[in-house]
């Protein structure tokens, strides 16, 4: 809505047209998602944000007595720096609560020191310098806790202004600098993602996006809040658009094959709802994103397909039953530098997940003391540069008889200094000897041949990022004479840790991955259909 008006004046007319469009959606029974601040800046002043609220809360107000509506705070998420005091002492704020002091300041920023002291800090993107490069991974964080605070604010004034009825935005389908779904949700019911891939890998792909974003575990909802595709033949390559972007032309075939997929894999996969873009193609200029044609609204193919997927997934009602699987995101390692080099990893972790057909559930590491009790197994790739209390969380869990995979390393603290060996005496049973290569660094000179040191054990080609012995594990696989992976049992349960980091550098379409999986959730014991068929493109 204000799109459509002045900046936070929406005046009587407007709500007026907005009353009837509110009216004509509840006798037709649809539930009216107003998107109230559509790619407006998550990056606000304290006056532009108060304002930016107060609108919400009006909004919300006027029609909170209407059965059907829900809150789409905001959609095309925008992240935009502007010049205000406010974000500098937002960041110096930030800065003063994390270190204190500007000693421990400088000793964190080691690698990319501070050119001012706590409180004069300007905000600037810094240009990273190397995985360990704390001051680009402090920048990303503060990036996140913007985006927070804007959809805190403009939730919390839908809740003044109708306590009863849902909010959400949409999110972009991975997360983008400070746009980050899964951190940056606050008190929204609902997360919502735009879905949009390329050609010949676009129905490949949704699987492990829609995994990546799943909140239910922490009791948000995941959905879709546009897909689609384009026939049009002036986005084909033959007319010189480029071949790879999700603007390429599609076949009529390829757009039925989505619109069967996408919905399908949604309820399948736990979604809770999911909307394309769009209804109809435009009359007045060429975009054609709809499932009607222009002007004469004949219905393409697709809504047709649309439609009548929508009246068979009317006769369920999907129950949430929480799995004994956990992938634990490693979501300190996924700041500053490292960040896009760890989603890759933990993407193919998903993906192996599911060629597996393994019912499992992301949760990430500030979650953990919401960790379902039917939890019995996670599995925590190249997590590296964890806190304390993550550590002590996972070392809780085994002890009370979980199943714990851990790979990479995890003896760095969260300033990716390397002072936490001694949890790998702990947790793991072995003790730190030599660094093979410094953070996530690794390429094809670090490689070994590992063999296993059992039958149900994989052998492949690893990349150790560090070498250690055993004080009280026994090897799993081994190279050359020394231990690469080992397993531990610790109280009642069980650890297995990797001193390769698979997800990171095995290619997506190398069986490496799938095939350690498959034994790790064997080696744990949950109970899973291996009498399914053992195809990953099913």
């Amino acid at each position: 809505p204000a799109t459509f008006t002045k900046p936070y004046e929406a005046d009587e007319k407007f709500l007026r047209q907005v009353d009837g469009l509110v009216q004509l959606c509840q006798a037709h029974r649809l539930v009216y998602l107003p998107c109230l601040l559509c790619g407006y800046n998550t990056v606000a002043s304290d006056e532009e944000l108060a304002k930016q609220a107060a609108y919400s809360e009006a909004f919300a107000k006027r029609y909170a007595k209407v059965p059907g509506i829900a809150y789409y705070v905001n959609g095309d998420l925008s992240f935009r720096w502007i010049d205000s005091p406010d974000i500098k002492r937002l960041w110096n704020e930030f800065l003063k609560q994390r270190y204190g002091t500007d000693e421990r300041l400088r000793e964190a920023w080691r690698l990319n020191p501070p050119e001012a002291k706590l409180g004069d800090l300007p905000v600037a993107e810094p240009r990273p310098k190397g995985w360990a490069d704390i001051r680009a991974c402090d920048f990303h964080e503060f990036k996140i806790r913007l985006v927070e605070r804007w959809i805190d604010a403009q939730h919390r004034a839908c809740r003044r202004g109708d306590p009863e009825h849902p909010t959400t935005v949409e999110y972009y389908q991975l997360p983008y600098g400070g746009i980050d779904m899964r951190r940056s949700m606050a008190g929204l019911d609902l997360g919502n993602i735009g879905y949009f891939g390329l050609r010949g890998k676009d129905i490949a792909d949704y699987p492990r996006i829609l995994k990546f974003n799943d909140l239910r575990v922490v009791g948000k909802g995941v959905s879709v809040g546009e897909f689609g595709v384009k026939t049009h033949p002036a986005w084909s390559p033959e007319e010189g658009y480029p071949a790879k972007t999700y603007h390429t032309t599609r076949t009529e075939a390829e757009q039925l094959d989505l619109f069967l997929a996408i919905p399908h894999y949604t309820l399948g996969l736990g979604g809770a709802k999911m909307h394309n873009w769009c209804w109809l193609d435009a009359d007045e200029w060429v975009f054609p994103w709809g499932l009607c044609y222009p002007c004469d609204n004949v219905e393409k193919d697709a809504l047709c397909i649309y439609r009548n997927v929508g009246l068979l997934f009317r006769l369920f009602e999907p129950v949430y039953v929480p799995p004994s699987v956990y992938l634990l995101m490693p979501d300190t390692h996924r700041l500053g530098p490292s960040a896009p080099a760890v989603q890759a990893a933990v993407l193919k972790a998903i993906d192996a997940l599911l060629d597996l057909h393994v019912d499992f559930a992301p949760i990430g590491e500030a979650e953990l003391d919401r960790l379902p009790k039917q939890a019995q197994a996670i599995l925590y790739p190249i997590p590296f540069c964890l806190s304390d209390a993550t550590y002590e969380h996972l070392k809780r869990f085994v002890t009370n008889g979980g199943a714990l995979y851990i790979s990479g390393d995890f003896s760095f603290d969260p300033l990716r200094e390397r002072t936490r060996t001694a949890r790998l005496r702990e947790l793991a049973g072995v003790e730190f000897e030599e660094e093979n290569y410094p953070g996530i660094t690794s390429d094809a000179t670090h490689e070994v041949q590992a063999t296993a040191e059992g039958e149900d054990v994989p052998s492949y080609t690893a990349r150790p990022c560090m070498r250690f012995r055993l004080v009280g594990a026994q090897a799993a696989i081994s190279y050359g004479g020394l231990p690469l992976a080992v397993f531990q049992r610790l109280g009642k349960g069980l650890v297995f840790f990797t001193a390769d980091a698979p997800e990171l550098w095995q290619s997506e379409d190398s069986e490496v991955l799938r095939d350690l999986y498959k034994f790790l959730i064997r080696w744990t014991g949950v109970q899973h259909r291996w009498d399914a068929p053992d195809d990953p493109a099913i």
